[in-house]
């Protein structure tokens, strides 16, 4: 009797499994259905809205593999969930089939955010969210959040979809048990094979292509997978070895290397910068105000001579006409969260950006604390939250004289358009000028670092009087002799040039308003962009870093355009190394810049090696020389930054092997807090 009960129970146990099988097979086939009508929605949605792919059949066959493998990989686990039920809830199919609705549902509801955050930034999300605070991540989805009843209607239409395709196909029994059997073997071939979700991008024509192939869910779980699982190797930095080989001054192939002076502060050395800019100015009767602009989103791509877009910024192409012009220019970062630090200070990225340090922040020397230990005054404007970034608590920890954000900035001035959403970063490049010049007017006789950042640039690309702006997009369209054909094209981008003809427009008002200032024959300007904008498609993956940089001043000898690649992190160096060279301001013989100085070669070389971190959560990027590195793929750099991946094993080692020595210093500002000693800061820190 206790034999037939248990040969009774494991036929149960077999039929329930069988049966669990085949239904499983058939509301499966509903999950997949609607991933491949979301595939198509994206990328007719992304034709439609900006270009088509240039190698259309590549972006398609890896899209449909990607979102299978996904597919095979969710359904292995969905399996495991849906066979328990089975087991446990007997008879019960109607309620087996509603969790599994249920699992589907929340994986498209996923799916569907993601893609939406693509298709407003154009680019996947990855890891970089997890080096954000949740206040940080409210703030940046509300500016690209749009809200209207279409998108919830749609939205809705979608889930009950879903639904009535899952409840209709639980009922058929077209799918054999066999090809089910096979089905269910697959997704756990899927999940052991190891296959990653991020194909490798030198295979793809351009980043457009690349990021419209991957399958979004998948590349935010690939990234995130890695991310949590990421084991850098360890180097002992106080090794002999490595020692030698991270201090060695000299270069066979003409890259500036650094000497570091003391293994208890990774990026200590000795401050030796040549200055390389004073043979171009005037001599000025006292030190010069320094203001540096910059401008958020501002790329090569669409400004200054030669740009591949075409050049929408008029002003800022006549100013360089007047200027020290750096056209290969890079941002060491491609957001705006280590702009200041790299800019200023020629800092370490630590873990996520320097400033995420917070209160961990090492003692360091940057231009602020070292021009206001020189009797400069300091100030900071800006038009939105300082609390984004860090940015105020950086300001504060080098001892800024004076901020202005969102929370000062004064009623006489507009806010720019809230989007849909009811969400606004704060004023306007236009605005924020204005209250520049006002504040400056009565700023203080003695010599001054103003430090402008703007946000415009910045999704969604709303300001007042867009409509003034939209017109002269038109016009410049035509001045720049885009044929009839190409307009159309540009047309799907037209808020976003839009806005940068407004930014443009905002710091002509400076420069001209601020003209009338006495102080604006003591001046140097510094304008630069923080990144390459992402919602114009970028092309190749060191523009997201190519920016200009205008350095101009009334006080001018000569103007120069230069060819030779320099980047954020060489500015600190050299303006330091310019007033100490010509106007005995006084710097410290130690420094903990990255940066070697600002290259004034007018033909193409590179002297410098730099890392150059992406996002918060990846630094796998590598200048050294006319080579860069990404993601292992070693490229060859052009004369107009443009990139071409290349085979050449010893220099893509080398190129790996600079950057773990950097990730290794890099690692040790966070584990050991220091990057200059008390001696050195405290000479220099006015508390």
């Amino acid at each position: 009797m206790k034999d037939h009960y248990n040969f009774d129970e494991e036929n149960l146990i077999l039929k329930k499994t069988k049966r669990a099988l085949v239904q499983f097979a058939h509301v499966s086939l509903a999950f997949f259905i609607m991933i491949l009508l979301l595939r198509l929605l994206e990328v007719g949605v992304m034709v439609k809205s900006y270009q088509s792919p240039e190698n259309s059949l590549q972006v398609f066959v890896y899209a449909f593999l990607l979102d299978l493998l996904l597919f095979l990989k969710i359904s292995f686990f969905s399996f495991v969930i849906y066979l328990l039920t089975v087991q446990i809830i007997i008879g019960d199919r109607r309620l087996q089939v509603n969790i599994y609705a249920s699992i589907a549902s929340f994986s498209l509801v996923v799916a569907l955010l993601l893609t939406k955050y693509y298709h407003t930034t154009l680019l996947p999300l990855g890891d970089d969210i997890y080096g954000y605070s949740l206040s940080e991540i409210k703030q940046t989805a509300l500016a690209g959040a749009s809200l209207d009843v279409f998108s919830l209607l749609f939205f809705v239409i979608l889930m009950a979809v879903l639904w009535l395709l899952i409840i209709y196909l639980s009922k058929l029994t077209f799918i054999p048990l066999k090809a089910a059997i096979v089905f269910v073997l697959l997704s756990f071939l899927a999940v052991l094979s190891g296959f990653s979700f991020l194909p490798e991008s030198k295979k793809f024509k351009s980043e457009f292509d690349y990021n419209l192939a991957v399958n979004k869910t998948g590349f935010f779980f690939q990234k995130s997978y890695d991310y949590f699982t990421r084991n850098e190797p360890e180097v002992d930095i106080y090794a002999e070895n490595y020692i030698e080989d991270a201090t060695s001054e000299s270069s066979a192939d003409g890259i500036n290397n650094v000497k570091y002076v003391d293994v208890k502060y990774p990026f200590l050395r000795e401050n030796n910068t040549e200055d390389v800019l004073g043979n171009f100015f005037h001599k000025f009767d006292s030190p010069p105000n320094i203001i540096y602009i910059q401008i958020e989103g501002l790329g090569r791509a669409f400004s200054g001579e030669g740009a591949y877009l075409g050049s929408f910024t008029p002003f800022l192409d006549s100013l360089a006409q007047k200027s020290l012009y750096f056209e290969n220019f890079l941002a060491a970062q491609g957001r705006t969260f280590a702009s200041l630090p790299s800019v200023l200070g020629s800092l370490p990225f630590a873990e996520h950006g320097f400033a995420d340090l917070g209160n961990r922040m090492p003692n360091h020397l940057t231009l602020i604390n070292i021009l206001k230990a020189n009797n400069y005054h300091t100030r900071f404007l800006s038009g939105f939250d300082l609390d984004f970034d860090n940015e105020g608590l950086f300001l504060a920890k080098n001892k800024i004289n004076e901020t202005v954000s969102i929370r000062n900035f004064g009623e006489a001035y507009q806010q720019m358009p809230a989007n849909s959403g009811g969400f606004t970063w704060g004023y306007g490049d236009m605005d924020l000028m204005l209250k520049s010049v006002d504040y400056l007017n009565k700023a203080p006789e003695k010599p001054g670092l103003t430090i402008i950042q703007t946000v415009s640039l910045h999704t969604p690309y709303q300001v007042i009087n867009q409509s003034k702006y939209l017109e002269k997009f038109e016009q410049q369209l035509g001045i720049l002799g885009i044929r009839e054909d190409e307009k159309e094209a540009y047309r799907k981008y037209k808020n976003i040039y839009s806005t940068i003809l407004y930014s443009d427009d905002a710091v002509k008002t400076f420069i001209n308003s601020y003209a009338k200032n006495p102080s604006f024959e003591r001046t140097i300007f510094i304008i630069s962009g923080d990144h390459r904008l992402p919602e114009i498609p970028i092309a190749t993956k060191i523009d997201r870093y190519h920016v200009p940089l205008i350095i101009y001043s009334p006080k001018l000898k000569r103007t120069a355009r230069f060819k030779s690649i320099s980047s954020h992190l060489d500015i600190a160096p050299s303006i330091l190394a310019f007033l100490n060279a010509n106007y005995n301001i006084k710097t410290p013989k130690l420094i903990n810049f990255i940066g070697s100085g600002l290259d004034t070669v007018k033909s193409f070389r590179n002297i410098h090696k730099y890392p150059l971190m992406q996002t918060k959560n990846e630094l796998s990027d590598f200048v050294y020389g006319k080579f860069f590195l990404n993601q292992n793929t070693l490229f060859a750099i052009d004369d107009k930054m443009g990139v071409e991946a290349i085979e050449n094993e010893d220099m893509r080692l080398k190129l790996f092997n600079e950057l773990k020595q950097y990730k290794v210093r890099n690692d040790l500002v966070s584990k050991v807090n220091k990057l200059v000693p008390d001696s050195v800061y405290l000479k220099f820190v006015n508390f």
